[in-house]
């Protein structure tokens, strides 16, 4: 694993004064770099290792630079283990690894031995959570406790920081995610993962590890963002998705929409203080760009031009008028091969990639439509309507959790918490069910279903399908068009 893959996790406990701030061991050893044991029984002050072989513990280093290597000797938590260095100067033998300086307690043979990147964690402060950093102390990273502590004595509201050190070619880790000095917030991924442990009276493990609570905690919310067509937490109103151009007729879906192709994340569509638009599907979409063709300038337009270079002109007539920008342009040829419309002289100027058109309608947008993740609409905007916001109504797609600060959106921790036990358990007894887990997947459905009957309480829509309102457009007049219904009369569906 490379050194930027690792970083700490820094634990404060919440609602308590002067809590040290806690730096867990075990992420540091959880994908050691080489592994080996112990064969002999070694006293304290050993100037050799016997192991049961030294692959992956050569002079050469994880880097090739023929420098000390970082050794974890012992578990986490246990009396007498520690972290040395091994020798730059001596290379290893087959089952002998040389320390460069003495150890400081005995080891008994089956002793785990692990190479680690780094030796200390640096212990630091910001006012802000992604404000600059000051570093409060350096402490060695100590290996017969869990955790490696700091008391920071600063007052007020601060976040907290840690980094790995090593002390070979004192480089450093990514810091860890910074936590506000009160403790993680009841919606985080941490702070839950953390109640679930403790109420199984576990800790983090290798087998318990943070990336399976990450995992869990996202499947869990997918689990329960099924139960419901629509949940709350999940809406976004109002959402200005940018500012409207003159002729422009589409803006690009915004990056958390749940369904990036069709419509069936978003409540509504419209510019400025108007109506929602009406959507249409894509065949009626094409019907109403009947007549109309549209391209891009592939060569900007200079003042005084004569031609106008476009993407694609096969679908333009062979002279006529194309609307590009603010301007409405009269070409007197079209040649299709090259695509240049020829003019009598361009009196503004226009960008590379510019919409042209012709045959379009300009008004106030009625219709859209979503394909290739982007929003059209039609007709195009008129000026009355440019430089006005575009608002969209939809349902957010789920951000997944990787880390401790990420924060749920579930707008109740504890049915995930009990969620996270019961996985937990799950795993500690390999996949086999027991009194403990049932009882904590018995409390997780009971929390689900109270969150589903708070969620419904109170709401006062309800979705009809479509053929309840086929009496209404049955009585609607039809022209002898092979049209299933008048351009300008699209119900809102």
């Amino acid at each position: 694993m490379a050194a930027n893959q690792i970083r700490p996790v820094v634990l404060i406990r919440s609602g308590r004064q002067n809590e040290p701030v806690r730096v867990p061991v075990f992420p540091l050893i959880q994908d050691p770099l080489a592994y080996t044991y112990l064969t002999l029984d070694t006293a304290s002050t050993a100037a050799a290792l016997q192991v049961k072989s030294t692959f992956g513990f050569g002079t050469a280093g994880p880097s090739g630079d023929g420098k000390n290597l970082i050794i974890f000797i012992g578990t986490p938590g246990n009396e007498g283990s520690e972290i040395i260095k091994t020798s730059g100067t001596t290379a290893a033998a087959l089952t002998s690894i040389t320390p460069l300086t003495a150890t400081s307690f005995p080891h008994s043979a089956g002793t785990p031995i692990q190479l680690i990147l780094y030796d200390q964690v640096e212990f630091s402060k910001a006012s802000t959570l992604t404000g600059s950093k000051t570093a409060l102390a350096t402490k060695s990273i100590a290996a017969d406790a869990l955790e490696t502590l700091y008391v920071d004595t600063s007052s007020g509201a601060l976040y907290e920081f840690a980094r790995y050190k090593e002390t070979v070619n004192n480089t450093f880790s990514d810091y860890s995610d910074g936590v506000i000095n009160t403790g993680y917030g009841p919606l985080t991924a941490r702070k839950i993962i953390d109640n679930a442990l403790s109420s199984i009276n576990k800790k983090t493990s290798e087998i318990l590890s943070d990336e399976f609570g990450f995992s869990e905690i996202n499947n869990c919310q997918m689990e329960i963002l099924r139960e419901l067509k629509r949940w709350s937490f999940m809406q976004e109103f109002n959402k200005n998705l940018g500012q409207s151009t003159l002729n422009g007729f589409f803006v690009a879906m915004p990056a958390d929409l749940d369904d990036q192709n069709t419509n069936k994340s978003v409540y509504g569509f419209r510019i400025g203080k108007e109506s929602n638009m009406h959507w249409v599907d894509k065949e009626k979409w094409n019907e109403l760009l009947e007549g109309m063709a549209y391209t891009t300038l592939s060569t900007a337009i200079a003042l005084n031009d004569v031609t106008i270079s476009v993407s694609n002109s096969s679908d333009f007539s062979s002279s006529g008028t194309v609307m590009i920008g603010a301007n409405t342009y009269t070409y007197t040829a079209n040649n299709k091969t090259t695509n240049v419309l020829t003019i009598s002289a361009a009196t503004t100027t226009n960008s590379v990639g510019t919409y042209a058109f012709q045959g379009a309608t300009t008004g106030l947008p009625e219709y859209w439509t979503t394909f290739g993740q982007t929003l059209y609409h039609y007709p195009l905007i008129a000026t009355t309507y440019a430089q006005i916001s575009y608002y969209a109504d939809y349902y957010k797609s789920l951000t997944q959790i990787v880390s401790d600060a990420d924060t749920i959106v579930v707008s109740d921790p504890t049915v995930i918490q009990y969620y996270l036990a019961w996985k937990f358990l799950l795993k500690l007894n390999n996949g086999e069910e027991t009194e403990g887990s049932r009882s904590q997947h018995n409390s997780y459905l009971i929390r689900r279903e109270t969150l589903k009957r708070k969620e419904t309480a109170g709401t006062s829509f309800v979705l009809k399908p479509r053929f309840n309102d086929w009496s209404r457009q049955m009585n609607k007049s039809f022209d002898d068009s092979n049209k299933r219904e008048r351009l300008g009369n699209f119900p809102n569906i």
